[in-house]
């Protein structure tokens, strides 16, 4: 028991985020195990550092698409969820939200950042759903504007695409949290 720290006997209720809270805890020292003196200077969010790489393939597939330097938004609807059994299982789950209302959400975004371009991010497995947005978009144009780029995201390329983004739109998803490891601004649905 005197080397046991009981993370519960600490809980400082809602008001606190938990990874805070488990900073919190990671700091305590059990009573018969004392620790340093000074709690470890740990950042109360996670960071991912791009490795040269990946930069450089981001770079080069922007331009080959004629993005480079313009201003990208990135807009992921799917979950390890949005595939059950080998087909899109989306009807039932509490992250889902219906591809015209992403749809809505990129016409907005392109109206208001003329500039920008939408990516709709995703599996490869979720490329039809990505294109069911893209579709019901409509009038917003199906160029280099918005795009379904669920075929072209391996995770290093998102991680760099999401560094420089203006911001990205999703679920509450394994991407969203790569996004915001990277400082990207996040908007995320659940």
């Amino acid at each position: 028991p005197g080397q046991v720290i009981d993370a519960w006997a600490h809980w400082p209720g809602n008001a606190v985020h938990w990874a805070d809270w488990w900073l919190q805890v990671a700091a305590l020292d059990a009573p018969a195990v004392p620790g340093p003196p000074m709690p470890p200077g740990l950042p109360a969010r996670p960071r991912i550092h791009l490795e040269a790489a990946w930069n450089r393939d981001a770079d080069a597939w922007l331009a080959a698409l004629g993005l480079g330097g313009r201003p990208l938004v990135l807009l992921q609807p799917g979950h390890k969820k949005t595939h059950k059994r080998g087909r899109i299982g989306t009807v039932t789950h509490d992250k889902h939200w219906p591809a015209e209302r992403w749809a809505a959400v990129a016409r907005t975004i392109l109206q208001r950042i003329p500039r920008g371009a939408v990516l709709v991010c995703g599996s490869v497995r979720e490329a039809g759903l990505v294109q069911a947005i893209i579709d019901a978009a409509g009038e917003a144009p199906a160029d280099t504007r918005l795009m379904n780029v669920a075929r072209d995201l391996a995770l290093p390329r998102l991680a760099a695409l999401a560094a420089r983004a203006h911001s990205m739109v999703s679920v509450d998803t394994g991407p969203a949290h790569l996004a915001g490891a990277t400082n990207c601004p996040l908007v995320v649905l659940y």
